[in-house]
């Protein structure tokens, strides 16, 4: 009993420092964290597509793709057939696969964006937890 009391008493201290941290922002500098995750969101909609007319691969997209992520990221495979479909893979392996299924490019549309308010990491970083929905579509090579 104590020591969930001790461990409630220590997640609603963390949860309170986080609060006072996201307090220290004011609205206007909320608003442009907001702003810069839209428009991160959108350069992902619109890179992800991988084609700018929907005829061939476009590498400068691949190359805008791969520059929204820091090298270490890890994806969560979302394309079908795909046998690896749910696998966490590198952004090369993504964009590998993706080549490979959809040579043609894709349509990517996103729905339902919702994120949460932004909390303190370190110095001038802060994290937002995000959560939407993609729909992908397109022809793959096997169609």
């Amino acid at each position: 009993m104590i020591k969930t009391q001790i461990i409630t008493f220590l997640l609603l201290l963390l949860l309170a420092a986080n609060r006072l941290q996201c307090q220290s922002l004011n609205s206007r500098q909320l608003r442009n964290i907001n702003e810069e995750l839209l428009e991160l969101i959108n350069d992902y909609e619109s890179y992800s597509r991988f084609t700018v007319d929907n005829k061939r691969i476009n590498e400068n997209y691949i190359s805008l793709f791969t520059d929204l992520f820091e090298s270490t990221a890890l994806l969560y495979n979302d394309i079908l057939p795909s046998n690896k479909v749910s696998d966490p893979v590198n952004v090369s392996q993504y964009v590998s696969i993706f080549n490979n299924y959809y040579p043609n490019g894709v349509g990517i549309k996103l729905h339902n964006i919702l994120f949460d308010t932004p909390f303190h990491i370190e110095n001038n970083r802060y994290k937002v937890n995000a959560e939407l929905s993609k729909e992908i579509y397109g022809y793959t090579n096997t169609n």
